[in-house]
């Protein structure tokens, strides 16, 4: 016991040197550490000495040369696993697939995972904590055949990512892998036992990659050069005998050189064998074997290994050596066993073969197992249905298969168990052909050739005839003024088996006279209008499309007569079917139009820029932001339209203060401080960032005289329990302009058309249509008269549509359906629909400090002054200031006020504008009517854009009441008077 722990220490010791190698700086040269990835994986290439440079067969061999993966199967997996000197333990699993693509068709992609754990070790008698160490490797390989090449020399490239951990200390890195690989085709020994061969050699650079670095000094890859060489014996059902050996060279480390067998019996069971020339810490020699069961042994309708498949179980051991106890390895395989995937190349799928012979080619399949062969056999029928039957039984039974494809359908049987892939067929009968291949192993593995997710091909041989298809008028479905009535077309198909060449056709026009309409043209004569083609060659099925215009100014009903090889140049079988009359209608004729630019809408509007109020007021002793405040709806809710603007405008910035009032509540600092805080997150649950706001120190108002009547003292003390909002100057007109509200008065107008159509025949049914980008409509159009439109719809759009069709453009069209249900339309055109306008009025409201005749703002001196600017060009309009009171206080006081703020403004503004814009101050004067108060009797109320005509100053309100001391600027357009 004593003994077994020492070995365990001392290795562990090992694996702990090797990565404190790379974690201490050291003055001598560093050797390469990453010791996982000296160690290659799988149990049965550990027993022959990891001699795996040119296998062709273990798919853990991509480890060491990576184009091995050129050569493994459609798909496999293989898991394994390790129990390694003193309880370290490797674990591992890989997986390959197939990859087709249009460059090839062998391309293999394969992934693994390699694990290597180290179990708690304490080498210090407890002085320290006991330590742990482990390492994995994920790994992406690609092989590749060289295509166009050899598929006897394949390519490859690994990708792994390396993680090792080492009591704490870890680092990961990517490294590289790149290979070739290269085999011999099988040739004949000739020995009585050993009947085949091949040969393999291969090549690989691997770990190419990074140093690992666990704290600051770097430790090299172990870059391995590896070179190889595989002799394979043997044959499929007999002995198979495999004697490998590698010489690869690691960094830091001397050449090494390491030999291995394997010698098997039916793919049953097999011996494996190494040496390892260079091996100093285990035995030299390594030991092992595999079992393998495959479809063929245990059934075809057994769970495991599963059809088609086979199942293989690895063992390995490597004796123990001076220091070291024996060692296990195990492993499982799970792959298929049938012959691999190949397409039909030739003739294409439903291909027309215009002789009497073919040469029918598919791609070449190969056998997974080395020693196996494919055989090909070839199944011929005229009925598709024969052949779905006989594969469907194969999917079923197929045992039952073999006998009825032995006994029953030996005649749908081409050729059978042929080395070639490809067939000639000769006299072929005409009509369709159907053909099956299949590629079968020695073992009665089957594999059927496909096209896509096709196993039967089909290709007909014609039977000899030329006639006539059809005669065609695609009539055209615009109605225009012109000549044009759409494409004759003819088709003309060569049924024989031998090419037609240098025929003329004829086709004749004629008008019948009984069907015309009168247009104002002359009569047309029977037979007017002749067309003649040339055809110089037409190949056996072959069909030739002739296409010419149909152009005639007589209205009415023609017939076409065509006549295929009028001069009998041709000698057919059937003469009959060369001439062929058709009779058709012209199209309808004429317009549907209106101006380019039509009016719709008349607009009359009103409008209103409502301050937005930065001042939140609470009930008492509460601090929860009102629904009002943060509504959707409504008109210019503070905390929704701010906290856009500030989404809007990151760089600006708001203070927020928060006031208490002792009159009206329990007044208290932290009280008021709430109220801040529930303004700031209301602000940030409608996009403001908590960077803009700033919450500054909170204030308990003085108390202050309870006004005489109640109802004023108690609106005063509600405007005393508040949030203000505060901001610089050059921030207010981006986060406090006003709120502007359009009211549009709409009077609809209908557009006027142009309309005359005429027809040949009878209309059954017509409707103008109408279409804009978001909005389309069909309106009936008056058929009573059915040669003849002349009635146009009155297009009137109803006032819920109106928006839909304005300011862009829209196409108009009729649509009209005949007798012979052909449906017509006139090319669209385009008009643009537009409205005209009027703006009656334009308000802006000036919010006013409570006693005060100064508006809250600078910035709405400038957004009257630019208004106002705007309408100077018109003479129509007027403006004039008004002033408002709320109805706190008496209503004499109030009138009082409002006169004198409103006064007081209208002298202001008209000093701003001689100081400042003496250029346009006689041209304002003349237009600035006489400043007016109204006291409390006016409330603030609008017409909004909804239609709804809004109280917004509700005195009843602390925001109505802000709103309702305000100075209105009120222009007017008298021209609308």
């Amino acid at each position: 016991m004593l003994l077994q722990t020492k070995k365990k220490l001392l290795v562990i010791l090992l694996l702990a040197g090797c990565l404190i190698l790379s974690v201490n700086s050291v003055s001598a040269q560093i050797r390469a550490g990453g010791v996982f990835l000296k160690m290659l994986p799988g149990a049965r290439n550990q027993s022959m000495a990891t001699t795996s440079a040119a296998e062709l067969t273990d798919i853990h061999s991509l480890f060491s040369n990576p184009a091995a993966t050129s050569f493994f199967r459609e798909w496999q997996w293989a898991a394994s696993y390790s129990k390694w000197i003193a309880d370290v333990y490797h674990a591992g699993f890989v997986y390959n697939t197939n990859l087709r693509s249009v460059i090839s068709h062998r391309t293999r992609l394969a992934v693994g995972f390699l694990y290597q754990g180290v179990p708690e070790f304490d080498s210090s008698d407890g002085a320290t904590e006991a330590a742990t160490a482990n390492d994995m490797i994920v790994a992406l390989s690609l092989g590749q055949p060289l295509p166009g090449l050899s598929n006897h020399i394949g390519i490859g490239a690994n990708v792994k990512y390396f993680r090792s951990n080492l009591n704490g200390y870890s680092d990961d890195v990517f490294i590289f892998d790149v290979g070739v690989l290269a085999k011999t085709s099988r040739f004949k020994l000739n020995l009585p036992l050993l009947p085949h061969a091949i040969l393999s050699a291969g090549a690989a650079i691997t770990q190419l990659g990074n140093r690992l670095t666990f704290e600051s000094s770097g430790t090299p890859l172990p870059l391995t050069l590896r070179s190889g060489l595989a002799f394979y014996a043997g044959s499929h059902s007999g002995i198979q005998l495999q004697l490998s050996g590698d010489y690869y060279q690691i960094k830091d480390e001397g050449n090494a050189l390491s030999v291995g067998f394997e010698l098997g019996f039916a793919h049953l069971f097999s011996l494996n064998g190494g040496y390892n020339f260079n091996s100093d810490l285990m035995e030299k020699f390594s030991l092992g074997g595999t079992i393998r069961l495959d479809d063929f042994r245990t059934g075809r309708n057994m769970l495991v290994p599963g059809r088609n498949k086979g199942l293989k179980l690895e063992i390995a051991s490597i004796d123990e050596g001076e220091f070291f106890a024996r060692t296990y390895r195990g492993g499982l395989n799970h792959f298929p066993v049938m012959p691999e995937y190949f397409e039909f190349v030739h003739p294409a799928q439903g291909d027309t073969i215009a002789d009497d012979q073919v040469m029918l080619k598919w791609q070449p399949s190969r056998d997974p197992d080395i020693f196996d062969h494919v055989r090909y056999t070839l199944l011929m029928s005229d009925e598709k249905i024969r052949l779905e039957k006989l594969i469907q039984l194969y999917q079923q039974d197929v045992d039952l298969f073999f006998a009825t494809l032995r006994d029953s359908a030996q005649d749908l049987v081409a050729t059978a168990k042929s080395s070639e892939n490809i067939f000639q067929l000769t006299r072929l009968k005409s009509g369709d052909h159907y053909w099956v291949v299949f590629a079968e192993d020695e073992n009665q593995h089957l594999r059927f050739a496909r096209r896509g997710h096709q196993s039967i091909a089909h290709f007909f041989v014609p039977s000899p005839d030329l006639k006539i298809r059809d005669i065609k008028f695609k009539h055209s479905p615009w109605i225009t003024l012109d000549d044009y009535h759409g494409e004759i077309e003819l088709s003309i198909e060569n049924m024989g088996s031998i090419v037609a060449e240098n025929f003329m056709v004829i086709v004749s026009d004629s008008a019948l006279p009984g069907y015309q309409i009168q247009t104002g043209h002359p009569s047309q004569s029977e037979k007017a209008a002749t067309h003649q083609f040339s055809i110089e060659t037409l190949e056996p099925s072959a069909i030739k499309n002739i296409t010419f215009p149909w152009r005639t100014v007589h209205l009415g009903a023609h017939v076409f007569s065509c006549m295929v090889d009028p001069d009998n140049i041709i000698d057919e079988a059937d003469e009959d079917n060369n001439q062929q009359q058709q009779i058709f209608h012209t199209i309808p004729k004429g317009y549907f139009s209106t101006e380019d630019s039509v009016c719709i809408v008349e607009l009359e509007l009103s409008s209103i820029d409502i301050p937005l109020v930065t001042q939140l007021f609470f009930d008492a002793n509460d601090w929860e932001v009102k629904p009002d405040y943060l509504a959707s709806q409504g008109v210019a809710p503070i905390i929704p339209t701010l906290g856009k603007r500030l989404r809007q405008h990151q760089d600006l910035r708001i203070q927020l203060q928060g006031f208490a009032d002792p009159n009206s509540e329990t007044a208290t600092a932290q009280l008021a401080k709430n109220r801040a805080l529930a303004v700031r997150d209301s602000l940030i649950l409608f996009g403001a960032n908590e960077h803009q706001i700033t919450i500054l120190q909170e204030k308990t108002l003085p108390r202050r005289r309870t006004p005489a009547k109640p109802q004023d003292a108690r609106w005063v003390f509600e405007e005393r329990r508040l949030v203000q909002i505060y901001t610089t100057p050059a921030a207010e007109f981006a986060l406090f302009q006003p709120v502007r509200e359009v009211h549009q008065e709409k009077k609809n107008q209908p557009v006027q058309f142009s309309l005359h159509i005429q027809s040949a025949i009878p209309t059954v049914f017509a409707a103008a249509n109408f279409a804009a980008s978001r909005k389309q409509i069909s309106l009936p159009v008056d058929v009573a008269s059915h040669l003849n439109l002349t009635e146009a719809p009155n297009w009137k759009i109803e006032d819920s549509a109106v928006e839909q069709w304005l300011h862009q453009p829209t196409s108009y069209q009729i649509t009209l359906k005949d007798s012979l249900d052909r449906t017509f339309k006139t090319k669209p055109k385009t008009t643009w629909l537009t409205e005209s306008s009027r703006h009656l009025s334009h308000r802006i409201v000036l919010p006013m400090t409570f006693a005060k005749t100064d508006p809250l703002y600078d910035f709405y001196w400038s957004l009257i002054l630019k208004e106002a600017q705007d309408r100077l060009n018109n003479p129509d309009w007027r403006f004039r200031f008004t002033g408002h009171a709320c109805a706190v206080g008496s209503d004499a006081i109030n009138q009082r006020l409002s006169v004198q703020r409103v006064n007081r403004f209208d002298n202001r503004f008209r000093q701003y504008i001689k100081s400042h814009h003496a250029d346009i101050f006689q041209q304002l004067s003349q237009r600035l009517d006489s400043a007016q108060g109204f006291g409390e009797s006016q409330p603030l109320s609008a017409l909004l854009a909804s239609g709804e005509h809004a109280l917004i100053g509700d005195n009843h309100s602390p925001i109505g009441r802000t709103l309702n001391r305000r100075i209105e600027v009120e222009f007017m357009n008298r021209g609308h008077y």
